[in-house]
């Protein structure tokens, strides 16, 4: 059986080492020489139609996946390439760019004196976007950034997929602002103190994507009678307000709640993620995970995008 473990762009050289579940061969320099030995605690992208390469053995070819109901993700092209390690071996697929699972540092856990330069550290390790969490001080105990902030990320990185959460009591006032200034999904809270439709609408008229927050003790009810205007959910694993919190298991058993109840939607999940957190939305029905301290603290944002990434298709793949 082969499971899904990577999402990138698959680079044209045939066979090459590259550290183990490292995402950078994706994305690997094009003079690197095919061919190279594999080391110990390596793992290599071999073409299966090499003959060369008798390990392998044959894959079909996939068609360009056109599936991804997230915006700023092309389908890719070219050949497909299987990433092996004894014992198994797992196909990578140019169909296969992870159409159910999105991986979004939250830039709250960035270093804001070095904004600019970790946002962009966080797109080349692998991200799939970024996530920026929005806080007015009143809704939530916290004052986090304005829409200057987010325009500024837009204009540094304009290709990113950027993911907003509205943590403020009036969320319909500051989403065009938001809109405006570069988000390509606005996320506002179900306990905000306005006309949730109205907002909800406003954004998806603006072209974006719109979705509903949910505090940790806020039931899944509460989304009923706006599922037509819905693109995204987002469950909150801690309370909102302050990063590096521990993960509110309760979170699963809405995760699955959700998942049941609203196939078509995104589900998000903010708060104590990491590779083993993460792992477990993603196997209750979760598809995008937004990850601040986990990610922007690690020793190698790399190494721990890839090893999330890991462990989320196994947990996917098993249903653990």
């Amino acid at each position: 059986s082969h499971h899904v473990v990577w999402s990138g762009r698959v680079c044209e050289t045939a066979c090459m080492a590259v550290p183990l579940y490292s995402r950078g061969c994706l994305e690997c320099d094009q003079n690197s020489e095919p061919g190279q030995a594999q080391a110990p605690g390596m793992v290599r992208l071999a073409d299966p139609s090499d003959p060369s390469n008798p390990d392998c053995p044959p894959t079909p070819n996939h068609e360009p996946s056109t599936a991804n109901r997230l915006p700023n993700r092309p389908p890719l092209g070219g050949r497909d390439f299987l990433l092996y390690s004894q014992p198994g071996f797992f196909l990578y697929s140019p169909a296969m760019k992870s159409p159910s699972i999105l991986i979004l540092p939250s830039i709250l856990s960035a270093r804001m004196g070095y904004l600019a330069d970790d946002c962009r550290r966080a797109m080349e390790a692998g991200a799939d976007g970024l996530h920026v969490d929005i806080m007015d001080g009143h809704f939530v105990p916290n004052l986090t950034m304005g829409p200057d902030i987010l325009r500024a990320v837009r204009d540094e990185l304009p290709d990113a997929y950027l993911n907003v959460h509205l943590m403020v009591m009036r969320p319909d006032l500051y989403a065009p602002r938001f809109v405006e200034a570069g988000a390509d999904t606005v996320l506002i809270h179900v306990e905000s103190d306005c006309d949730l439709r109205a907002t909800l609408a406003g954004i998806r008229a603006a072209g974006k994507r719109a979705g509903l927050t949910l505090n940790p003790e806020t039931p899944v009810a509460t989304l009923e009678g706006f599922d037509d205007l819905l693109d995204e959910v987002l469950i909150m694993t801690v309370h909102p307000g302050f990063g590096g919190q521990a993960f509110i298991e309760g979170g699963l058993a809405k995760i699955a709640e959700v998942a049941r109840r609203y196939p078509q939607v995104d589900i998000a999940v903010d708060g104590g993620i990491t590779a083993a957190t993460g792992a477990r939305c993603a196997a209750a029905g979760a598809n995008v995970l937004l990850a601040g301290s986990f990610l922007f603290k690690a020793a190698d944002m790399r190494d721990a995008i890839a090893d999330m990434r890991w462990k989320i298709e196994s947990a996917r793949k098993t249903g653990d």
